[in-house]
């Protein structure tokens, strides 16, 4: 299991220049990574494509988070913003893949974070909630539910995956 951050002109990440046998990227989080040209996450030699990436999420990492031809097997999850909604440090669907966080109901979102969107405390996320969302929009405050200091698009995406009755 590894966790990868950092900025570099070719893949943020991983800059895979290739060699004879494939290279394998298993159970590994590239976040918050940058690259001056190409790859935010990763690049990969071009006319190469012996680069696999198997259980791996990338997020935070730039508008093209890969550069070059791949294989995927496994999972591979791609998303614009890093969620902590429980505030610990690990980003979301890391503690998803490593199985340090539930998810019962199989929803995407950690079970102690199912029901922080409901924001008016009724026990259930609907419009109301939305509203309020809304109302707080581009201010810190409750309803920055992935605690970046800011009520965005990130927080409207998990009031939107919280949507329903809280009991589930």
């Amino acid at each position: 299991m590894f966790s990868i951050v950092r900025v570099s002109p070719l893949g943020g990440a991983i800059g895979w220049f290739a060699g004879e046998e494939p290279f394998v990227v298993g159970t590994t989080l590239l976040a918050g990574n940058l690259a001056g040209n190409e790859g935010d996450a990763v690049w990969i030699r071009p006319g190469y494509s012996n680069l696999e990436v198997s259980d791996v999420i990338v997020c935070g990492s730039g508008a093209t988070p890969f550069a070059g031809e791949y294989t995927a097997s496994g999972s591979l999850l791609i998303s614009e913003v890093c969620v902590d909604c429980d505030d610990n440090g690990e980003v979301d669907p890391w503690e998803l893949l490593l199985g340090t966080a539930a998810d019962a109901d199989g929803d995407g979102v950690i079970d102690v974070c199912a029901c922080q969107a409901d924001l008016d405390g009724n026990g259930v996320v609907n419009g109301a909630d939305l509203g309020i969302l809304l109302l707080a929009w581009g201010f810190s405050g409750a309803a920055d539910l992935d605690g970046n200091g800011i009520v965005n698009g990130g927080d409207l995406g998990l009031a939107l995956l919280a949507w329903g009755d809280c009991d589930g």
